[in-house]
């Protein structure tokens, strides 16, 4: 069995080893593939200013995350989340969760039919434009 079953691409701003740009991820393997973006591994200053623009941005950020296409594509906004969170944001975090968070990502499956098709390119970037609400709202608070 081959060691790396997978192949992936990065784009983003900052290139490839940028883990803070909300840009495109996408990755192939023998059952399918994934599209994904987001936040994934932020600076410690860069998580503080993601969740100083989630608590004074509450309705802006819900109303990306509740966009229906993300949500078709991708269901919701994962990340793993700080059991201890400075106390700043204790007491928001009752009312927005995701203000926990220590990563910022979406992810969502791509068939291997798809991936196969004339069209692959086209279904990669539809996913990719149905993060815009979501990709705009995480570039917004790194600004």
């Amino acid at each position: 069995e081959p060691y790396k079953t997978a192949m992936g691409a990065s784009i983003s701003r900052g290139g490839r080893k940028d883990m803070a740009d909300p840009g495109l991820y996408f990755e192939i393997n023998a059952r399918g593939g994934h599209v994904a973006g987001g936040v994934y591994m932020p600076s410690k200053e860069q998580l503080a200013d993601i969740r100083a623009w989630i608590a004074d941005h509450h309705y802006e950020c819900m109303e990306a995350l509740n966009d229906p296409m993300f949500i078709k594509v991708f269901g919701s906004l994962r990340g793993e989340r700080n059991k201890v969170l400075p106390s700043e944001f204790r007491d928001i975090a009752k009312q927005i969760p995701l203000i926990a968070n220590k990563q910022f990502y979406y992810w969502g499956d791509i068939s291997k039919t798809d991936l196969l098709s004339a069209n692959a390119a086209d279904r990669i970037l539809a996913m990719h434009h149905a993060a815009t609400p979501v990709r705009t709202m995480l570039r917004q608070a790194l600004e």
